[in-house]
């Protein structure tokens, strides 16, 4: 089973309206109410390819019981960590030509909040092959949470997935796959086109990082100890971005299935590119397996 964690959940209301009056009664044509946040969101892709995962959130009162609900009207286990706040609930306002979006606060994370997280994840991780982390988007959250959750980690013998904003996150741990932007290795001086990626992939390794991942528009490089592998869309070129948080699953989903390097590789890719052609809430795997079959994985 994966482990999943979710730092900043939320409840989105979204309306259909035909068009939006201010200061007007507007008629509400249609209406959906559903639990999101980059784990949440791993955990619901990954049901859907038919893989059991478990998320770790924070929860807060009214909010956060909605939440758990959803999670568990889709089988999907949870194990929380409560706050005295509640969570963000956002409303969506959509029409044909524009929609209004209402957000709440986040809710207030405290110090003692920062331990149980910690002590609550030390728990979670024991006897999972797998856990991802994606972004950690509470602003009290501070960097120095990435680091800690990747240590735990690594103490506990147990692989953990990471795509964090910017490479400084993850400070000087070892976490076992890593998904970057090339961005941040186009702050190495040496790295100019797709073929320098490994050599900048390498000085993380050796640091300790099993898998280094890093995006660019015209392909992907994937790095090991021993391989370098360069991933692009043979027939595909009208995909206009990456979603790295499922990407980040389909790894996930691949190791915890012990597929090999090739095969996980060509699931997380198919995985990061799938909402271009269809709606989150319409995939399901024989479409990701369609799209794997465009995918071509060759050594460098």
């Amino acid at each position: 089973m994966i482990l999943y964690c979710d730092f900043n959940p939320k409840l989105i209301r979204k309306y259909k309206v035909d068009k939006i009056n201010q200061g007007e009664e507007n008629l509400i044509e249609s209406n959906r109410f559903y639990a999101s946040g980059y784990g949440i969101d791993m955990a619901v892709f990954s049901k859907k390819l038919f893989q059991d995962s478990k998320v770790l959130m924070l929860k807060g009162t009214v909010i956060g019981e909605l939440i758990e609900r959803d999670l568990r009207n889709l089988y999907i286990e949870t194990e929380s960590i409560k706050l005295k706040d509640d969570n963000i609930e956002k409303l969506i306002f959509q029409a044909d030509d524009n929609k209004t979006i209402f957000t709440s606060k986040a809710p207030r994370i405290t110090m003692e909040d920062k331990a149980d997280i910690q002590e609550e994840f030390a728990k979670q991780i024991k006897g999972k092959k797998a856990v991802a982390i994606s972004l950690i988007d509470h602003e009290s959250l501070n960097d120095d949470l990435y680091e800690s959750l990747i240590k735990i980690c690594y103490k506990e013998n147990v692989h953990v997935l990471v795509n964090p904003s910017k490479l400084e996150d993850i400070k000087d741990s070892k976490p076992y796959l890593l998904i970057l932007d090339k961005k941040d290795a186009l702050k190495d001086e040496n790295v100019n086109y797709t073929g320098d990626v490994p050599a900048f992939s390498k000085k993380l390794i050796d640091k300790g990082v099993g898998i280094v991942v890093v995006n660019s528009n015209r392909a992907t490089v994937v790095s090991t100890k021993d391989k370098n592998y360069r991933v692009y869309l043979e027939k595909i070129s009208d995909f206009k971005a990456y979603n790295k948080t499922l990407m980040l699953a389909g790894f996930a989903v691949g190791l915890d299935r012990d597929y090999n390097i090739e095969t996980t590789i060509k699931l997380a890719m198919a995985s990061s590119i799938c909402e271009n052609y269809m709606k989150f809430s319409q995939v399901q795997m024989s479409e990701i397996k369609k799209i794997m079959n465009e995918v071509k994985v060759e050594e460098m």
